[in-house]
């Protein structure tokens, strides 16, 4: 009932009435009782005014929890048109309006790695309103651990994905590898190559292969962009010799099931996904997927900003678990090994 009066709120604009009581408890199909509890709440944070004679509005602005996510900007350079990344603010600004918080994004600017940024200055947008004290908590992605500190010393809960924070969330590639190569073995697949974003993704993976008691198959070196190398595996990989591909990019798997798509016999593919990107769309029910769903993510990152929120203490080991199973999907094909 909580949530769905905060989503009601972010609905509205602040200082707009909300329905009466009595409207309330009819289109939520709740007790007096139990609505009455969830108003309380929601008044006790902020979220909601009660004008005696008057009803229920949306409180100010001033009265409301505002969240900024803060990227470096590495990201949208280098992931060669991944739908991750926007996925993951959408993510972002769904969960933040369903609790009624205000939500604003922030591009940090480019750091070197012989000389970081002053504090104040690795994303002045951020920091202009840290200052005026309109930020609440902060999502950090991919921000170096010397910035995070700055803004906690800020009295401010900061949550990183793909950066350092004192509470941060992040993907175990272990835990994709098992899953992926577990589910070619399980399929009967014993000649296995591993195409790789980065040579260390690919070495998890291989190092699955030899878990399982088979040795990988070596693929010839690509360089270039993801659509390079992935248009040159399709290329060089014989059928002959490999069964089954497990690559650990989306965009690279999309390339490379496009450069084989005219083949009469190629090998079967495992690939990690994202969940609501149209990546992989064409080869749906073709493929094996692990997936990572950035809803999960941004609610993992919020976790110990909404704890907080709520004046519950959090030691400083805290961590969110990323080997959690939420944070996978397992989706097989119909397809069998050749």
């Amino acid at each position: 009932v909580e949530r769905r009066l905060l989503a009601l709120c972010a609905e509205r604009e602040p200082g707009e009435r909300l329905p009466t009581v009595r409207e309330l408890q009819a289109r939520f199909g709740v007790s007096l009782a139990t609505l009455d509890r969830a108003l309380r709440r929601v008044v006790a944070r902020g979220l909601v005014e009660r004008r005696h004679g008057s009803g229920l509005y949306v409180a100010d602005e001033a009265g409301r929890r505002r969240l900024a996510m803060v990227f470096a900007p590495r990201f949208f350079q280098t992931m060669s048109g991944s739908p991750f990344w926007p996925l993951l603010i959408a993510a972002a600004e769904r969960a933040t309006a369903a609790r009624g918080w205000g939500f604003e994004l922030h591009l940090a600017r480019p750091e070197r790695d012989d000389a970081p940024l002053p504090d104040e200055e690795f994303a002045p947008s951020l920091s202009r309103e840290v200052a005026a004290g309109r930020v609440d908590g902060v999502l950090s992605v991919g921000v170096i651990h010397a910035h995070s500190r700055w803004l906690e010393s800020r009295g401010l809960p900061v949550s990183a994905y793909a950066g350092a924070a004192a509470w941060s969330v992040g993907l175990d590639s272990a835990a994709f590898a098992r899953r992926m190569i577990g589910a070619l073995v399980a399929k009967g697949h014993r000649r296995i190559a591993v195409l790789g974003r980065e040579p260390g993704d690919a070495r998890v993976y291989t190092d699955e292969v030899v878990r399982s008691g088979l040795t990988p198959v070596p693929v010839p070196p690509a360089t270039g962009d993801p659509g390079e190398r992935g248009a040159f595996w399709a290329a060089a990989i014989d059928d002959r010799d490999v069964d089954a591909v497990a690559i650990t990019d989306d965009v690279l798997a999309h390339h490379y099931l496009v450069g084989v798509r005219k083949r009469p016999a190629a090998p079967f593919v495992a690939s990690f996904a994202v969940v609501g990107s149209p990546t992989l769309a064409p080869w749906a029910g073709e493929i094996v997927t692990v997936a990572v769903d950035p809803a999960e993510i941004v609610e993992r990152m919020l976790e110990p900003i909404e704890r907080r929120f709520d004046g519950a203490p959090l030691g400083p080991g805290w961590r969110p678990l990323p080997e959690e199973p939420a944070l996978l999907r397992h989706d097989v094909g119909p397809r069998e090994s050749n």
